[in-house]
């Protein structure tokens, strides 16, 4: 069945899309509303990930869509920022396990701009906190580490404890890892340049996710690499 305008031949759908062509598909009160992004997030040694559950990582997207309906008006709330836990690093903390100059990932007319704070606000008051920092508009939110062990401000209570964490992996990471389980090194089979064409052959299957291929793959390549001994 054609959805058209009653027998015209024109379709309704695109009827639709010249009417509404050019229009805003948020609001201009949307827009002002704070978002978030991950362009410099990154996992590193006491800001990993890989030992939360589920609950955790459900946690942490209900915070963030919680304050997706906030506007910037937030940051001269008094209330809401202690709600929120929403208070600036501070960077000569007892123990802080990193240093600002350690983001080296980030610009530096953020990183080393005095304008510019690094903030942190909870995920809840025993699950973490989110690192990060507002863009000029105070709009966007980029967060930079997830703190589920409390280690971005070790604190007295604790005896200014800081706990190592362990990093969530990827797919592809994991099948790097298995790689390496493996043991498939130059040493096993003869040449360093072979590793090079595991990796990517596995890189390949897995990208076409075709698990049952892949597992045959592997199967094949430990089989005549390793204990065939072939070169």
């Amino acid at each position: 069945m054609k959805l058209t305008d009653g027998g015209k031949g024109k379709s309704l759908l695109q009827g639709y899309a010249k009417k509404n062509l050019g229009k805003r598909l948020v609001s201009s009160q949307d827009r002002s509303q704070i978002s978030f992004s991950f362009q410099y997030y990154r996992q590193i040694p006491y800001f990993e990930t890989g030992d939360q559950d589920n609950q955790w990582f459900a946690s942490l997207l209900d915070r963030l869509k919680d304050l997706s309906g906030k506007d910037s008006s937030l940051l001269g709330d008094a209330t809401a920022k202690s709600a929120y836990r929403l208070h600036p690093i501070n960077w000569q903390q007892p123990r802080i396990p990193i240093r600002k100059d350690d983001l080296n990932w980030i610009p530096d007319e953020y990183r080393n701009n005095n304008a510019i704070e690094f903030l942190q606000f909870e995920i809840s008051q025993a699950m973490g906190r989110i690192v990060g920092f507002f863009n000029e508009t105070n709009e966007i939110f980029y967060i930079v580490l997830l703190d589920p062990k409390h280690n971005i401000q070790p604190t007295q209570k604790t005896g200014y404890r800081v706990d190592d964490t362990r990093k969530c992996l990827t797919d592809y990471e994991q099948l790097l890892q298995q790689v390496k389980v493996g043991n498939v090194s130059s040493k096993h089979i003869g040449r360093s340049d072979r590793l090079v064409w595991i990796d990517e052959e596995l890189v390949k299957v897995f990208l076409s996710h075709d698990i049952v291929e892949w597992t045959e793959k592997l199967e094949n390549i430990l089989t005549e690499e390793l204990f065939e001994g072939k070169e």
